[in-house]
């Protein structure tokens, strides 16, 4: 029992060391559980040193999962709705009335694909201004506003990463960023992370950047991002991608899509046929 808590405890450690390396952010992803294991067989029998190590594990856990948007600015001036559309979605007039129930002034979506692209289609008479970004047929990233876009030249990553384009808002002026992150280590992640926070380190002005993450969000990647462009996380703190198999279903809980911007708040809503929740987030610059 005591070896296995040791070695928990060390997991546990390791999983806030993802600026060291990435397969240590990776795993970030199962920091929860993990930590809750270890307070789990601190409880029998208690000892002085394993009262210690569990008030440091609580005192990590309720950092990283409660004060995240401690002094976060609440208020926000348009509407953003954010959607990874899933690449193989056909179901258009429900994502369409979707939109139209929150009526958002922006949207960001990922994988826009050759199935989906009528719902932009759709989009184009009330949200005239798009951009997107071509990653083949399946992995397109988009923007599509109803504020009009200023003179500088919008921007397409290298390679898939993001989509960036600078509005006219009522907030002021301001960048908007689609992102799609590939998986964590050890996949192609901490690659395409360095060039997408080298595209971001560009952008001149204020930025909210809102996409499917494919991490969770006290991550060394979520937190580098948002360092980056200077906008907190606004959440949500909450899964947001389901796993289609009924196996992990119901288990295996993903909070990996995420709104960073300098105010703001977001809330969860349906999948409609994708494996992401949409968000809908009131921002501001």
């Amino acid at each position: 029992m005591k070896i296995a808590l040791v070695c928990l405890a060390v997991l546990f450690a390791a999983s806030h060391g993802g600026s060291i390396h990435p397969a240590l952010d990776s795993l970030a992803v199962v920091q929860v559980p993990i930590g809750l294991a270890v307070l789990l067989l601190c409880l029998w029998p208690l000892r002085l040193w394993k009262g210690a190590l569990a008030l440091a594990t609580v005192a990590s856990l309720v950092s990283s999962q409660f004060l995240w948007d401690a002094g976060n600015d609440k208020t926000g001036d348009f509407t953003l709705y954010q959607k990874n559309l899933g690449a193989w979605n056909v179901m258009h007039d429900d994502i369409l009335s979707d939109i139209a129930t929150y009526d958002p002034d922006v949207l960001t979506f990922q994988e826009v694909s050759w199935l989906n692209q009528p719902i932009l289609n759709a989009l184009k008479a009330s949200h005239p201004y798009q951009h997107r970004c071509y990653f083949g047929n399946t992995y397109s990233m988009a923007i599509v506003s109803r504020f009009p876009p200023t003179d500088v030249p919008p921007i397409c990553s290298q390679f898939r990463g993001l989509a960036a384009q600078q509005f006219e808002t009522p907030s002021g002026t301001g960048w908007i960023v689609s992102i799609h992150l590939l998986w964590p280590w050890p996949f192609e992640q901490p690659d395409q992370i360095i060039m997408v926070l080298d595209s971001l380190s560009t952008l001149d002005g204020s930025v909210i950047a809102a996409g499917d993450f494919n991490q969770v969000p006290w991550s060394h990647a979520v937190k580098s991002v948002s360092k980056m462009i200077d906008a907190p996380n606004q959440g949500p703190w909450a899964q947001t991608f389901e796993f289609k198999h009924d196996i992990f279903k119901h288990v295996v809980q993903l909070p990996i899509d995420h709104v960073l911007a300098p105010r703001g708040s977001v809330t969860r809503h349906d999948y409609h046929d994708s494996d992401h929740r949409a968000l809908v987030a009131r921002v501001g610059f």
